[in-house]
């Protein structure tokens, strides 16, 4: 039994030396043939992620080109609209940002009006947009709050509350200045 035995171990034997063999020709064939080819592919993603970073900031770069262009024509607008547009465009202006406000707070204002009153020590007109608008306390509410908040020179100057079946009725009156030679002028164009 001891030679049989023998026999088993050294079978064995030999067996792990000959799977270290061919173990190491693998390790010396994977370095010799395939570790460029991997180097390569590793240099490759490597290039291709430093391209995607270059390619991100030069996104990130001419969206804050393009946002830095629309605050400008924003601005351009905003000058045009306060200081060059005519008093009959800032009031057609004031008018259709006032029906869109009531629009997005559910209501529809009625017949608009437009008095008109002269500050001649100031050297003023005061124009007013005098409105009705029918809701129920939320939409009103909403209504008054984006009045409060716009961005316009618009002064919430009056207010009153009466009750409508089924629903609460509010009169506006909103008010904007303008100096008196821009309405003069104004009033020559239109004469003319």
């Amino acid at each position: 039994m001891s030679r049989r035995r023998g026999w088993r171990l050294r079978v064995w034997f030999w067996v792990g030396v000959g799977l270290c063999v061919i173990n190491a020709g693998l390790l010396s064939t994977y370095r010799g043939v395939y570790a460029g080819r991997f180097q390569a592919l590793e240099d490759e993603i490597a290039e291709v992620g430093n391209l995607r970073t270059r390619t991100t900031q030069e996104v990130a770069r001419r969206e804050g080109q393009v946002a830095t262009v629309e605050a400008t024509r924003s601005r351009v607008e905003s000058l045009y609209r306060e200081g060059f547009a005519t008093e009959q465009e800032r009031v057609t202006d004031l008018i259709r940002e006032v029906k869109e406000l009531a629009n997005r707070a559910g209501l529809r204002p009625g017949a608009i009006s437009y008095p008109e009153e002269r500050l001649e020590q100031y050297g003023l007109v005061e124009k007013s947009l005098v409105f009705t608008v029918e809701g129920n306390y939320s939409q009103l509410r909403r209504l008054i709050n984006q009045l409060e908040t716009t961005d316009t020179f618009v002064a919430l100057e009056s207010i009153s509350l009466s009750e409508a079946t089924p629903n609460l009725r509010i009169d506006l009156r909103l008010s904007t200045l303008f100096t008196d030679s821009e309405s003069a002028a104004a009033t020559g164009e239109a004469e003319a």
